[in-house]
């Protein structure tokens, strides 16, 4: 399945990886604290941020053009390699779309299954 072209399990990488590397922002990794900076979210706000509020704040930075020549490294460091799939769909759309899917996220939707345990 697909939401405005970028996967559901792009989405799920993409907000699993920005969690962890919160996470490691938070506990003193200066590097993942100047890219979180970047998008503007400070380590601070990265202590009650989602990862819902962290995708919002990179789709805002790339339509403003805050990190024009850096999305590309910013997306893989921040939210992992598959982040760069969503950056098409993240240029044209806005919190209402993340608020949208991390809706059906959350209720466990039948277009996001639970992750299944192995």
């Amino acid at each position: 399945a697909e939401l405005s072209g970028a996967s559901l399990e792009s989405v799920a990488a993409a907000m699993n990886k920005a969690a962890v590397n919160a996470q490691k922002a938070v506990a003193g990794d200066e590097a993942l604290a100047a890219g979180f900076s970047a998008i503007g979210i400070s380590v601070e706000n990265l202590r009650s941020a989602s990862p819902e509020d962290l995708l919002a704040a990179f789709s805002t930075s790339l339509r403003s053009g805050a990190i024009a020549g850096q999305e590309f490294n910013l997306a893989v460091q921040l939210f992992g390699r598959s982040a760069t799939d969503l950056i098409p769909t993240l240029r044209r759309t806005s919190r209402p779309w993340v608020n949208r899917w991390a809706s059906c996220r959350t209720r466990q939707s039948p277009i996001y299954p639970p992750p299944q345990m192995h």
